[in-house]
């Protein structure tokens, strides 16, 4: 036999027995067989809309979420968020047990794939799971002095995921809890961030389908929220009660416990010394698409500066470490002081106006950069 043909069979059967394997496994779950969001209220009445809630009650829309405590790699839906690398190729907790349910056809798609950065998204098949789409995306690492930064991120997260489904025209999204303990991001804190943009996203396209039956109706209209441990559906459970009422325990809820901030009309964090700047576009300051540009602008701003701040921790401590053992750098340590010589050279970029970014940015913000970039380049 043709050495090249032994192979191709070898590797088909290896393929198959690794499909049967992964299918056994996978005991799926569909999206009927779980109780939404308004069927879960104890019996009692709905409470009439109320102006004084920032989030009325809303049954329709409260038929459209659901809370699910379970495997989001069993859901046989339209798409599941998977929250992963920058290379995509996490294989540690949620991430690891999708890759190693789809089978070896999904990395190998992977593979030919130009990454993810933090907040955007990537569209590849299920494979051998239950729903039809994997979207992949990288949520932030939380930093206490970067806390606007690693909030826009989280909220560009989960926004940009259904962004992607609506356009793909996905009906149904399954969305697991993007912070780890690795990343540091407060259980707590990401649930109100992931709960408000899903419902201000939801509230957008709820009204256009009403006016036309069609935006829903071809689009995202179903979203699950995914948990795997008590603790997070606890936290699920009271916040949706806030942000999804269904009666007026959960109106009263909302009126007591509801934070201040909730963003602006997108559920997006708000940070109120950039409520009056300079315009990039003046004239056009009431544009939704300017208005939109300019908040992602601010989000990459912060992001790029705290991911400066961590690196300058990172190089110092290993600076440190070396010189007290008298040791050559490491190549993990080459490729922080890598990282960290390519922002430098992306500051001298944006002094010098070679970017848009620059002609963009308020004084403030770009202040801020070069203060973190600056400590880098010294």
């Amino acid at each position: 036999m043709d050495p090249l043909q032994a192979f191709s069979q070898e590797w088909q059967s290896l393929v198959g027995g690794v499909a049967a394997a992964a299918q056994k496994a996978v005991e799926a779950v569909d999206l009927e067989a779980l109780r939404n969001w308004q069927s879960e209220a104890e019996g009692e009445e709905a409470g009439a809309t109320d102006s004084a809630l920032v989030f009325p009650v809303d049954p329709e829309l409260n038929g459209r979420i659901y809370l699910f405590e379970g495997k989001i790699w069993n859901l046989r839906i339209d798409a599941i968020v998977n929250t992963t690398n920058e290379i995509m190729s996490d294989r540690t907790g949620v991430s690891g047990q999708i890759l190693q349910h789809a089978g070896p056809q999904l990395e190998e798609e992977i593979y030919q794939t130009d990454g993810c950065r933090t907040g955007e998204c990537r569209m590849t098949r299920a494979y051998l799971l239950p729903c039809k789409k994997v979207i992949h995306t990288v949520g932030p690492r939380y930093n206490e002095r970067y806390v606007t930064a690693a909030e826009s991120a989280l909220h560009y997260f989960y926004r940009n995921s259904m962004e992607m489904a609506l356009e793909n025209k996905l009906s149904s999204l399954a969305l697991s809890c993007v912070y780890t303990e690795r990343k540091g991001y407060p259980r707590r804190e990401a649930a109100h961030i992931a709960i408000r943009t899903v419902r201000r996203f939801m509230e957008q396209f709820s009204a256009a389908s009403r006016r036309s039956n069609s935006a829903l109706e071809a689009g995202l209209s179903h979203v699950v929220f995914v948990v795997d441990n008590v603790k997070d559906l606890e936290i699920y459970r009271e916040l949706l009660r806030m942000y999804f009422p269904r009666n007026r325990s959960d109106a009263q809820l909302q009126k007591e416990n509801l934070p201040a901030d909730v963003g602006n009309e997108k559920g997006e964090p708000v940070v109120q010394e950039r409520q009056v700047r300079i315009s990039a576009m003046p004239g056009h300051e009431d544009d939704p698409t300017v208005q939109e540009g300019e908040s992602r602008r601010v989000a990459e701003t912060e992001t790029l500066a705290g991911k400066v701040a961590g690196a300058d921790q990172d190089l110092k401590a290993a600076t440190t470490i070396r010189e007290t053992e008298h040791a050559d750098f490491s190549s993990a340590e080459k490729e922080l002081i890598e990282t960290v010589d390519t922002l430098s050279r992306a500051l001298i970029v944006l002094k010098r106006g070679q970017s848009s970014f620059l002609q963009k940015s308020s004084p403030k913000e770009l202040q801020m950069l070069a203060t973190g970039l600056s400590k880098v380049i010294e």
